[in-house]
């Protein structure tokens, strides 16, 4: 009976989008391979939809989204594993670019964007990674990922610098980040246009402090080397987190090159360890409406 159903969603989804391909790790439909499919498209400069059936699938992926748009989805991120990782190029930032629905296991550094080539990741989990989960060198929305029981540098490292502020968006919004081990800050922005930071979960994860750098053992890290137009973090959740040496905040921003208001509005912090919830060195920060318990 699974098998009709996801046969039947399969079907549904194909009709749906031209040049879509069936991704079956036993050969049975279009590709063997994640990687297959993606150097295919690449290869014939033809943008597509993979279908990512369940199974475990191994080899890095690279494709650069000024050749080929494509869009990766898994059936279920419960039954779809990756073991390898995903580097993206390309100055496009359309839509049709983007991961959905898998599980990355066991594997360094699993998603690497860069230039503004991959729109979104959504509806991931993350687990046993290491390096940097998430590297971002461009825009990029994550949406609905769990990021749990990783031991790495940082979960999510953003580094902007070298972009305009008018030409940078980061979106993180409704992820759960659980149960991960981190020798710097669980999110690391350095250098942005437009920020966002909204309604994500965090508990049970334990950040150190990395030699003065990164806020000095912050969670979240916010430094503006270029100007943030617009920052605003808010309905977080923090609950349950340890900084192992108490050396800075949860949450750190220095936006001091900045002359925008970064609004920080409706976060709770909840039975962690830390030195402070929040740490600022800025021109214009709004506080409004924290909600704060047993922060020692």
């Amino acid at each position: 009976m699974k098998k009709k159903i996801i046969c039947l969603l399969i079907i549904m989804i194909s009709a749906l989008y031209a040049n879509t391909y069936i991704v079956n790790p036993n050969g049975l439909e279009d590709f063997e391979s994640i990687v297959e499919g993606v150097n295919y498209l690449m290869n014939n400069q033809i943008d597509g939809k993979l279908i990512v059936t369940p199974g475990t699938y191994y080899g890095s992926v690279t494709w650069n989204t000024d050749i080929s748009h494509i869009s990766i989805q898994g059936y279920n991120k419960n039954y779809c594993f990756v073991q390898g990782s995903f580097q993206v190029y390309g100055t496009s930032n359309e839509e049709t670019d983007y991961i959905k629905n898998l599980t990355f296991l066991n594997t360094s550094n699993p998603i690497c964007n860069n230039d503004n080539g991959l729109y979104l990741v959504q509806n991931c989990r993350f687990t046993n990674c290491s390096g940097n989960v998430i590297i971002n060198n461009s825009s990029l929305r994550l949406i609905e990922n769990i990021f749990y029981s990783n031991d790495c540098t940082t979960i999510i490292h953003s580094d902007l610098q070298n972009q305009l502020p008018s030409q940078a968006y980061l979106l993180i919004k409704k992820n759960t980040f659980d149960n991960n081990t981190t020798i710097g800050p669980v999110v690391n922005v350095d250098g942005m246009g437009s920020l966002f930071i909204k309604e994500n979960y965090f508990t049970n994860n334990e950040y150190e402090y990395n030699l003065g750098n990164w806020g000095d053992g912050s969670m979240i890290n916010i430094t503006a080397s270029n100007e943030i137009t617009t920052g605003d973090i808010h309905r977080n959740t923090f609950f349950i987190n340890e900084d192992s040496y108490l050396c800075d905040a949860m949450l750190y921003i220095d936006n001091s090159y900045s002359s925008a208001v970064f609004s920080i509005n409706g976060n709770s912090f909840l039975e962690s360890i830390s030195n402070s919830a929040i740490k600022y060195i800025s021109n214009q920060v709004s506080l409004q409406t924290q909600y704060f318990h047993q922060i020692h």
